[in-house]
């Protein structure tokens, strides 16, 4: 079943605009989260280097990415149980 290029458009800002009010929202439940444990925020850009390491690990082509790949992997884990902690 063909749908005519008005659906797919409409549907397409359904679409966007709940992602927009989830983004929103997410963004309102951080700042409050923030506001009662500013550290938080270290955490979790802490967590979110943690891409960056694996992304640069992959690109320098080493040897012993396994062992390298645990250590980050036990950072990440000890930073996740301090965010649950707070």
């Amino acid at each position: 079943m063909n749908y005519s290029k008005n659906a797919y458009d409409k549907a397409f800002d359904i679409i966007q605009e709940r992602r927009e009010k989830a983004e929103f929202e997410q963004q309102r439940r951080l700042d409050e989260i923030s506001k009662l444990a500013p550290e938080i925020i270290v955490l979790q850009n802490k967590l979110l280097s943690t891409r960056f390491e694996l992304i640069q690990l992959v690109m320098k082509d080493e040897k012993n990415v396994l062992s390298i790949v645990d250590d980050i992997k036990k950072k990440n884990l000890e930073t996740q149980q301090a965010i649950e902690e707070l």
